[in-house]
């Protein structure tokens, strides 16, 4: 009878650690689940990691906490912890901040998500790590991010360089990376030789590989189960987006009703996105739609759009912005710090814009790279209030005037020209 039940609480046991395990790392939490885990911050259209409170060695960051998004890790949430020794990143995650992982000495093991897009200062400085994999979505590594990193061996590039500061990866590289053999990056990757990188000695350690990823990604029409949506008589507004597709087209309609709204942040902070297409039935984009989608460098916007609101591309990477005749408004801070633009153009009168819609400020060029504004011979506009009050003459000087109607009333959508990774 004692081994009966001796057998029985193993099996209980077991059983406990097994649901203990699952729910460290599941890619989606309750809040009483996450509370054993994080202390967090509801952001409203997202969740942020403000510190890690287990003790398992293995931590994998969920993706969703009470249907949110996990976007963020702050600062200093998981310094000077002892017990982790891999980390996973949820597929969400577009940044780690500050201090976030410094002091980790026993982390051993990294794996950042397609997506990740800034690691901030000192985020993994002093850890345990061998060997880290960067996926081709990262923009920026902050100051001394992985100083002191005594063990680590290799550092691999999928994609073109991120920005870095002279010393991301140490005041010194003998005393801070002692043990770096390898550096991969990619045999089309741009970037490296380029600033920073000259000047940080990590180019000694370069070995070039054959690119990961040889063919453009294909644009793929989202579906009702890509996004979260509300319903308005026979409209739709996408409030969220769950898909993690770097290329996407916005279908005219998704479940019998027409895509004619892109929600408040439905998009914000999607790291993996490259390129949208938006829908012949899309009128309004909302505010903060697209923001700090930091590796956004393609739109093609539908004739019968009508409103671009407050901040909706914000902090992105647009190269080439062309404006249908429909659009009537373009609101505060739309465009505001997208100083890759390059060419701009308008197919019809000047819409109405509101205060630093093209710029981060009111007294310098707002695009500093564009090459070229063209717009109808024959519109009005572009003299007004709205234009030349704002200090935009460093734009509108650029304009050409050359262009003929509006083609975009019957120009299919263009297949954007994905670059190759």
């Amino acid at each position: 009878m004692k081994k009966v039940y001796f057998f029985k609480g193993l099996l209980t046991l077991i059983f406990c650690l097994l649901i203990v395990s699952s729910t460290a790392t599941a890619k989606e939490l309750s809040s009483t689940e996450a509370n054993k885990y994080y202390k967090f911050k509801d952001n409203g259209n997202a969740i942020s990691i403000v510190s890690y409170i287990g003790s398992e060695s293995k931590v994998t960051i969920p993706d969703k906490i009470n249907g949110k998004k996990v976007t963020k890790i702050l600062e200093n949430a998981f310094t000077s912890n002892k017990s982790i020794k891999k980390v996973v990143m949820g597929k969400y995650i577009v940044s780690i901040g500050w201090f976030a992982f410094c002091n980790c000495i026993n982390l051993e093991a990294l794996v950042l998500n397609q997506g990740i897009c800034v690691l901030e200062d000192d985020s993994f400085a002093n850890t345990g790590l061998v060997s880290v994999d960067f996926p081709d979505t990262l923009q920026r590594i902050g100051f001394l991010s992985f100083d002191g990193n005594t063990k680590l061996t290799t550092l691999k590039f999928a994609g073109d360089a991120p920005q870095i500061l002279q010393k991301s990866f140490g005041e010194v590289l003998s005393t801070s990376l002692p043990l770096l053999k390898t550096i991969e990056i990619g045999k089309s990757a741009t970037g490296f030789d380029d600033g920073a990188w000259n000047l940080s000695g990590l180019s000694q350690f370069f070995v070039t590989v054959e690119d990961r990823e040889s063919t453009p990604r294909k644009a793929i029409t989202l579906k009702a189960k890509d996004i979260e949506y509300t319903a308005n008589g026979n409209n739709l507004t996408i409030t969220s987006y769950l898909a993690t597709y770097p290329d996407i087209i916005i279908p005219k309609t998704i479940a019998g009703k027409k895509v004619a709204y892109i929600g408040k942040g439905a998009f914000c902070d999607c790291g993996t996105l490259r390129s949208v297409q938006f829908g012949a039935n899309v009128r309004e984009i909302s505010e903060s739609a697209f923001e700090n989608c930091a590796n956004l460098e393609a739109v093609q916007f539908n004739y019968g759009l009508k409103y671009i609101q407050t901040a909706a591309f914000q902090n992105t990477q647009i190269k080439d912005l062309v404006i249908p005749s429909t659009v009537s408004v373009i609101n505060c801070f739309a465009f505001n710090n997208v100083s890759t633009v390059e060419t701009l153009t308008f197919y019809g009168d000047a819409p109405k814009i509101g205060g630093d819609t093209f710029g981060i400020n009111w007294w310098g060029d707002p695009m500093p790279k564009l090459k070229q504004m063209d717009i109808p011979k024959n519109a009005t506009g572009y003299d007004g209030d709205y234009w030349q009050n704002r200090n935009l003459t460093a734009i509108v000087s650029r304009m050409s005037a050359t262009i003929g109607a509006d083609k975009a009333k019957s120009k299919l959508l263009i297949t954007i020209n994905l670059k190759e990774k």
